[in-house]
Formats: structure tokens, C-alpha cells, sequence
């Protein structure tokens, strides 16, 4: 197949030289109202993010088709369209035939193939070369895929084998973008293994409030790619730059899946706190429905990296940026959710939960009893953000149904975090259902705000429980809180009493709560939970930091053999607690191995 030549399809925003606006959510019953932390939000719980109006591409015609990539429409189903970049093909780029208009081409030939087509992109895609880069200013700071299409694919062999580079923030744009979804339906699309860099709002699939259709995204999927966010600069800085910048946005549709994407936030950001303007990023956010409108959603295996620390300088007024991770915006009352396994980390010590603005993983769905559907959180990592899950917070009044069915939040690894989990409404049925999961090194473990959390067993750091010394604690403003009993952690070796060097295993056990019931058969805390061993007795462990595989952790320790008999200690530590149990080393009285069992010497 050739390589992909270029004409322009893509015709810019301007219309009369004025910029056009669209809404992007329907049912925007709060336009105008932002959120107190000063970030501006697509849905019915915030001010609306304006899109600017683009021009679809066009098809090409079916000779370019077969001019630029070897294949006539109609010729078969499923075709592959080859694209690589002007550096991995040696050719200099041209106005005509640059990284930018490459990949357009293979999107106007996509919309002329149909439904199937593959687009395989590969080589770096340098969008900052002037050419390319004039090419995406007039195409509106980002091209507007085609509708109408179904099953289109746009990927590369493997994650690195494809680089889109785009130039970062630019002043007076917010919206600046590798590929925006608007105005028809894009069902079963796919963007995968390619590396973004550089763009404010990479990846932006977007509800038409003029026409659209709650399953306009039907099957979307955006699987296994890495999104590399720019440092976003605050309203009072560039006053055109009011929005966050976002790595993925979605619209709507059924059985939509986010799933194995690396998402780079810089953290250093600086925000202007005397005017209340934010610098602000987001990971994933989507467009508020209601209803079931993303029934069957999946956030999947995602990886959400916070960059740097943040510059906090209150005598020149100079505040952390506001970040959220995976921020599910849908406000469903009967869809099927799950955010399974994902991590968001901080990954510089430096960046003080207690002093940050960041939300791991941030939700406004819960399904109602009757519908007979759950918002899930299970497996997930939040480590270092100032809430790790949180309900949404806003001026705004957050209510939910009567019969709201509890958000289920189950086996969740939740550490270092200011406030581990906040159950929150308005109207005091925001209710939330937690068990099995760990939450350590937490200044608060969990807050309920005019909600009710049935959050027994739990592992709350130590074995005290929530309040308990050494252990997060709980804050209850209003509502219902129940967080008795709670998990336990013990320590046992087997056997107890040893002879001349020979092993013990060692055993350390989450699976008993405060009541002394074993809860294992309703699951565990989550697999990893290292308990360094210790022991005041000469000898070795085989591992000596063992992690907990279905709520247990095991190791073995072997005595020396030049020990003195007694009685000795083996010691375990689990986050905030200090376990500890004896070991003896026995008196060996005969040298035969009598005492073992051991007849090889007979």
C-alpha cells in the first residue's frame, strides 16, 4: 500500500470571522454554575466546556482513495490503511504532505471505505513542524473525525510504535487536540497503542446537544495508550485558558471501555489562589446523561502518574494545581459501572497530600435499587491525593433518588491520601457500601457528608479499627456511619517450638474481623499488602517482605543453629501495626534427631 500524499479536508473554525460555540452536554440545567475549587466542567453540575465548531472531513474520492493507499472502496471489508510519518518514510514534509495531513488523509479515506477500516499509524507524527503545525491551526487546533462510521480503528502495532507530538499549551486555546468525536454517531471506534503528547484536551468524544443520541459512542474503546498532559496555566495567567486540560473525554454510549492507558499529569502546575483561579487537569471526564446512558462502562487497568510537586507560595498567592484522575461525570441513575484496577499515583514525595487539590477517583453515578445495577469500585490504587474516592463536590445541589442503590467500593488500596474515601450528597442519599478495603497512612479514612456508609470489615491501617491509635480516623458531618466490626491482622509460626536450625512458617492473616468471623468467603483486602517480618533470634526468612495473597501472607524462617534455646519473638509489621509472637528454640538432648522425627541418623 502507498503512503498517504495529502489534500487539506479539514477547513478550520471560523465562520465570518467569528469563532462558533456549541454546548457539549444535554440537559444543562446548572449552566453558569462552577465548582467552588474553580474548575470548569462539562455536565449538569457545572458550567459547560464551549467546543468550538470544526469542519467534519471529508471523504476522499474514491481515485484518491486508490491514488494515496493502494485500494478501492467496495474492494473488501476491513481494510488496513498503512500510515507512516515523513521521518520514518525519509521524506521531507511539504505543505501538502506533512505528519498532520497524513493522518487526515487516512481518516477522509476511512470515511470513503466504510465501516471496518483500520487505520495503522507508525513513526514519530511531528506536529510541531511548521508545516504540520499550520496544518492543525487551520484544522482547528485538532481534526474532527468523520461520523456516520462504525468500527473504525485507529492504532499502531504496539504502544511507542506511533508518536503524535503536539506542541502544548497554547496561549489563548484551551481545546488544542490529537482528534475530536461531534456532531454524528462514532459506534464500535477504537484508538489504541499510540503515545499523545503535548495537547490540552487530547482525545475528545463529545454529546451533541443539537441532535445527538444517547448512543452516539455505543462500544467506544480506547485501549493501551499513553497520554503525556502539558503543564496547564491558570485563567489569570492567560485568561483564554478558563478550562482544565482533559487526557480523555467521553459522550455517550452503552458499553464503552477505557482500558490499560498510562495518563501523565504534571503536578507543578501553578494556580493563582487570590483570584481563585485554578490551574486544573483531568485524566478521564465525561459528559453528564442521567438515566442509562453509560450502562456498561468499564475504566479498566488505567494508570493515572502525577508528575512533580506543586509550588505553594501563599505570599505571592501561588497555589497547587486542581487535579482529578478517572472522574466519572455521568450522574446515571440506572447504568451498570465499573472502575476496575485502575492506579492513580503521586509519584514525588514532595507533593503534600494534606496541602494538594487532587481527587483519584471522583463519581457522580449511582443506580437506583429498582434498576437492579451497580456503580462498582473494585481494585483500585490511590496513593498520595488530598480524596482517593469521592463523591462530587459542588455548589451546586448533588441529590440522588430515594432508592439509590449503595455505590459498591470493595478491596480498594487506598494510601497516603488526606481523606481516604467521602460519601457525599445534598439531600442525604448518597450512600455508600465499602468492604475489604485498605486504607493506610490516611489523616482521615472516611468522611460522610449527609450520606450513610455501611463500611464494616474493612483493614483501617492497625487493629484498633477507625479512631483507634494508630489507625485513620473517621469524621462523621451528617449521616449514617457504621465501621464495627473491622478487620484484624494476626501473626502465628507453625510449629511453635523448633530444634537445631530446622524451619517455621511464618503466617500473617487479614481475613478475621473485630467479631472473630472469618470473612474470607466474601473476599479479601487486596493482594500486595507487604508485611515486613523481623524476628530477635539469630536465623533467616526465605523472603522476609511477604505480600498478602488472598488476605494472607506467608514466609518461612529457619533458626540458626548455634541459637540459644528460649523463648524468642518473630515480629510482623502491617501499615501501622506491630505484630508480634514467640517462637522456641528448643534444647536439643540428643544428637540423633530423635526430637524431629529425623531416622536418617538410626
Amino acid at each position: 500500500m502507498s503512503r498517504a500524499t495529502s489534500r487539506r479536508t479539514v477547513d478550520g473554525l471560523w465562520v465570518n470571522g467569528q469563532l462558533l460555540w456549541l454546548v457539549l452536554a444535554a440537559f444543562c440545567t446548572a449552566v453558569g454554575a462552577s465548582a467552588p475549587d474553580g474548575v470548569v466542567v462539562s455536565g449538569v453540575h457545572g458550567e459547560q466546556a464551549p467546543v468550538p465548531t470544526k469542519t467534519e472531513i471529508a471523504p476522499l474520492d474514491a481515485s484518491e482513495v486508490y491514488h494515496r493507499f493502494g485500494v478501492w472502496p467496495g474492494q473488501e471489508a476491513g481494510i488496513v490503511l498503512l500510515v507512516r510519518s515523513t521521518a520514518e518514510e525519509g521524506v521531507a514534509p511539504t505543505d501538502d504532505d506533512n505528519d498532520y495531513t497524513r493522518i487526515v488523509d487516512a481518516l477522509a479515506a476511512a470515511a470513503t471505505l466504510g465501516d471496518g477500516t483500520t487505520i495503522e499509524l507508525l513513526g514519530f507524527f511531528d506536529w510541531t513542524e511548521p508545516f504540520a503545525d499550520a496544518d492543525w491551526v487551520a484544522g482547528g487546533f485538532g481534526p474532527l473525525a468523520p461520523t456516520g462510521l462504525a468500527d473504525i480503528t485507529v492504532t499502531a502495532p504496539n504502544r511507542g510504535d506511533a508518536v503524535i507530538q503536539g506542541r502544548g499549551d497554547e496561549p489563548g486555546i484551551y481545546y488544542e487536540g490529537f482528534l475530536y468525536f461531534f456532531g454524528g454517531t462514532y459506534q464500535g471506534w477504537e484508538v489504541s497503542n499510540l503515545e499523545l503528547r503535548g495537547f490540552d484536551w487530547t482525545l475528545g468524544f463529545f454529546y451533541d446537544s443539537s441532535g445527538g443520541s444517547t448512543e452516539d459512542f455505543n462500544g467506544l474503546r480506547v485501549i493501551n495508550n499513553l497520554i503525556e498532559m502539558p503543564i496547564d496555566v491558570n485563567a489569570t495567567v492567560d485568561a483564554g485558558e478558563a478550562l482544565q486540560n482533559i487526557g480523555i473525554h467521553l459522550g455517550f454510549g452503552e458499553d464503552q471501555l477505557i482500558a490499560d492507558n498510562e495518563i501523565m499529569i504534571p503536578g507543578n502546575s501553578e494556580s493563582d489562589t487570590a483570584a481563585g483561579n485554578n490551574a486544573s487537569s483531568v485524566a478521564l471526564q465525561s459528559n453528564t446523561s442521567g438515566g442509562d446512558a453509560y450502562d456498561g462502562l468499564t475504566l479498566s487497568g488505567n494508570r493515572v502518574r502525577i508528575l512533580n510537586a506543586p509550588t505553594i507560595d501563599p505570599g505571592n498567592d501561588i497555589g497547587p494545581p486542581f487535579i482529578v484522575g478517572l472522574w466519572e461525570n455521568s450522574g446515571s441513575s440506572s447504568a451498570e459501572i465499573m472502575v476496575v484496577d485502575n492506579d492513580f499515583v503521586n509519584e514525588d514525595p514532595a507533593n503534600d497530600s494534606a496541602d494538594n487539590l487532587q481527587r483519584a477517583f471522583r463519581f457522580s453515578s449511582q443506580s437506583t435499587v429498582a434498576s437492579g445495577k451497580d456503580v462498582t469500585y473494585l481494585g483500585n490504587l490511590a496513593v498520595g491525593a488530598h480524596f482517593g474516592i469521592t463523591w462530587l463536590d459542588y455548589s451546586s445541589p448533588i441529590s440522588y433518588p430515594d432508592d439509590s442503590a449503595p455505590v459498591q467500593i470493595l478491596g480498594n488500596t487506598l494510601l497516603g491520601n488526606a481523606i481516604a474515601v467521602r460519601v457525599r450528597s445534598d439531600d442525604g442519599d448518597a450512600r455508600g457500601f465499602l468492604r475489604h478495603n485498605r486504607v493506610a497512612d490516611s489523616m482521615v479514612g472516611l468522611l460522610v457528608d449527609q450520606g450513610e456508609a455501611d463500611a464494616e470489615d474493612n483493614w483501617w491501617g492497625c487493629n484498633d479499627g477507625l479512631e483507634g491509635s494508630g489507625c485513620a480516623a473517621a469524621a462523621l458531618l451528617a449521616g449514617i456511619l457504621d465501621a464495627d466490626p473491622w478487620l484484624v491482622a494476626s501473626l502465628a509460626v507453625d510449629p511453635i517450638e523448633v530444634f537445631d536450625g530446622r524451619p517455621t512458617q511464618v503466617s500473617v492473616d487479614l481475613t478475621w474481623n473485630s467479631d472473630g468471623i472469618d470473612t474470607s468467603g466474601s473476599g479479601t483486602v487486596p493482594d500486595g499488602l507487604e508485611t515486613p517480618l523481623s524476628a530477635d533470634v539469630a536465623g533467616a526468612f526465605a523472603n522476609g517482605l511477604p505480600a498478602t495473597v488472598a488476605g494472607v501472607a506467608t514466609d518461612t524462617f529457619s533458626v540458626d543453629p548455634a541459637a540459644i534455646p528460649g523463648e524468642y519473638s518473630v515480629f510482623a509489621q502491617v501499615d501501622s501495626e506491630m505484630l508480634e509472637t514467640s517462637l522456641w528454640v528448643a534444647d536439643v538432648i540428643f544428637a540423633d534427631g530423635f526430637e524431629s522425627g529425623d531416622t536418617t541418623a538410626w
